[in-house]
């Protein structure tokens, strides 16, 4: 039974390239740790066009327990994820969820 964490996030004026960026080293830090990962941006306009959708998962819930753990003592990724989501960060989330799948 599969296991995801999901997080949306609203990209700050002008700084989509650079958000970007950072999701693309984020996606090695969290696929060098054990999850598999996959994003998504909203293709509606308005309020919703700098949305973007970012998953996380896991084969079972034993593989996301163990995930965070790792992540916590990558020495590279602190200092990253201030850059991401500090006071000059660029974006925030607006959203959350676990989902764990049914099969």
């Amino acid at each position: 039974m599969s296991v995801a964490s999901i997080s949306s996030w609203k990209i700050g004026p002008g700084r989509r390239g650079k958000f970007i960026d950072l999701l693309a080293t984020a996606r090695r830090f969290h696929e060098r740790h054990g999850g598999n990962v996959r994003s998504s941006n909203n293709s509606v306009a308005a309020d919703s066009a700098d949305i973007v959708e970012y998953w996380i998962e896991h084969d079972d819930f034993q593989a996301y327990r163990r995930f965070p753990q790792p992540l916590a003592e990558d020495a590279v990724y602190k200092p990253w994820s201030g850059e991401i989501t500090g006071p000059n960060g660029t974006a925030h989330v607006i959203g959350a969820r676990h989902l764990r799948s049914v099969e």
